[in-house]
């Protein structure tokens, strides 16, 4: 898995032991799959199958980077980051152009 997610996420020879992951899904609302917990039990499984996102069109991507943020600070490893997959777009583009600045900007202090 880590191997396609590139060296930022390579575990290195600990492997994922004492490395935290979640799963949030954005639709139509926030939907949190998988709290933060061990990175280990984080697979595929979590996030459903395509019947569940089936005729799903609302995309909420200001509202999931800012769950994704929250649930950012408060992991207690000492890497972290944000994995976004999605074509980027937000249901209300104008609004998330600037809430995506703000919200960029709140992600770097929860790095820290």
């Amino acid at each position: 898995m880590f191997s396609k997610l590139g060296p930022a996420f390579d575990p290195g020879e600990g492997g994922a032991a004492g490395l935290a992951g979640g799963a949030i899904i954005t639709g139509q609302g926030v939907t949190t799959k998988m709290e933060l917990g061990p990175l280990e039990t984080l697979a595929a499984d979590k996030l459903g199958s395509q019947k569940d996102y089936a005729r799903q069109t609302s995309r909420d991507l200001v509202n999931g980077i800012n769950a994704a943020i929250a649930m950012l600070k408060t992991a207690t490893t000492a890497r972290k980051a944000i994995v976004y997959i999605g074509d980027g777009a937000d249901t209300n583009p104008d609004a998330a152009r600037e809430q995506m600045r703000s919200l960029r900007l709140d992600a770097g202090r929860a790095h820290r």
